[in-house]
């Protein structure tokens, strides 16, 4: 996609931004071979921990196969980065989550996650000895929460009318709204739900808002860097336009062109 943008927000209230990529083929997850991806992968994750939840493969139908000998997944953290890298049989996520404390690191920005995401794979392909891992789909998603204290106005407040749904209008209060569909071979996704969520030691009712984009590359492995770039580029378009004026505004956009 040429003409790719950068958005660059003072104030956004990003608590998550992630990138997968799904195998076309399941990799067995033996404890030797996490080792070796583990000792390539040393400097850039020194961490190494267990899955708190299981991680969905974009895309693709996974039966996760428990076999003794095989694990069911593992995280690779830098606590220095704040970046997370979890591997499991179909799938690697790399995501950043936000940390409510002093001097928690910032948002490293796409480049860092896609850096991470092919160097993740690398060593897994490096201690399978595979020339691939037949990737099959790759995604990208933000997750925002907005602090919210009147519900019935959350749609016109924040977003435009690209994501207006009349038949909320006269609602009371906004408690989920999804909106799925695919366009030019890219899936995109909007999700906005009523939560109240911690943050830090304090309790806050709002909104999560999720944006997600992703594409099924035809051919496994077929310039899977080049389609992430893609999907990367779409979800910053696809963020820009469904947000207001207002909340440009309250989040400090300001969009620069990469030419």
């Amino acid at each position: 996609m040429a003409g790719s943008i950068r958005l660059d927000f003072g104030n956004l209230p990003l608590v998550e931004a992630a990138i997968r990529a799904s195998f076309a083929e399941q990799v067995e997850l033996k404890l030797s071979r996490i080792s070796e991806v583990h000792k390539s992968l040393s400097d850039s994750f020194p961490e190494l921990t267990e899955p708190q939840h299981y991680e969905a493969a974009p895309g693709v139908t996974e039966e996760v196969a428990i076999r003794p000998g095989l694990i069911s997944g593992v995280v690779f953290a830098n606590s220095a980065s704040g970046l997370r890298a979890t591997l499991q049989s179909r799938v690697v996520v790399v995501r950043w989550l936000r940390q409510f404390i002093s001097e928690a690191p910032a948002y490293p920005r796409f480049p860092a996650l896609r850096t991470a995401l092919w160097e993740v794979i690398g060593a897994v392909k490096s201690a399978y000895e595979l020339d691939s891992l037949g990737i099959a789909v790759v995604n990208m998603s933000y997750v925002n929460f907005i602090h919210v204290t009147d519900f019935s106005n959350v749609l016109g407040k924040y977003f435009s009318r690209l994501v207006h749904v009349e038949a909320t209008d006269s609602a009371e209060e906004i408690r989920k709204l999804e909106i799925s569909w695919r366009e030019k071979g890219i899936d995109l996704r909007f999700r906005l739900e009523k939560i109240s969520a911690t943050l830090g030691e304090d309790t806050v009712d709002g909104c999560r808002l999720t944006t997600v984009a992703g594409m099924h590359i035809p051919a496994p492995d077929d310039d899977a860097n080049t389609t992430l770039e893609d999907v990367h580029t779409r979800l910053q378009v696809f963020f820009r336009d469904v947000i207001s004026d207002y909340a440009k505004q309250e989040w400090q956009l300001k969009e620069v062109s990469n030419g």
